[in-house]
């Protein structure tokens, strides 16, 4: 029987989804700027205490991993919206 990714283990989700460091692609800025739109609407009635685009895709011509950090402080809620679209939380 298959698990749903929401039943997976950090491991599994890292084996199914292994990590690659790929050569800077200058898009990865007007994705971040995308998905930041949409976490926003999403998140609209929590008072965001910031979302930022960290590591490396923030920084141009390295190698890198694309990854979005959100700190909120209703996090039990603000985590619940973030499933209910879809997000799968590694923390």
């Amino acid at each position: 029987m298959k698990k749903k990714l929401l039943e997976m283990t950090k491991e599994e989700l890292r084996r199914l989804f292994p990590i690659f460091l790929v050569p800077h692609k200058k898009e990865w800025r007007d994705v971040f700027a995308e998905e930041k739109g949409v976490l926003t609407s999403f998140l609209k009635d929590i008072k965001l205490l910031r979302i930022e685009h960290i590591g490396s895709t923030a920084i141009p011509d390295i190698y890198a991993k694309d990854i979005v950090y959100v700190e909120e402080k209703d996090f039990v809620r603000a985590e619940s919206i973030l499933k209910e679209n879809g997000y799968i939380l590694m923390y």
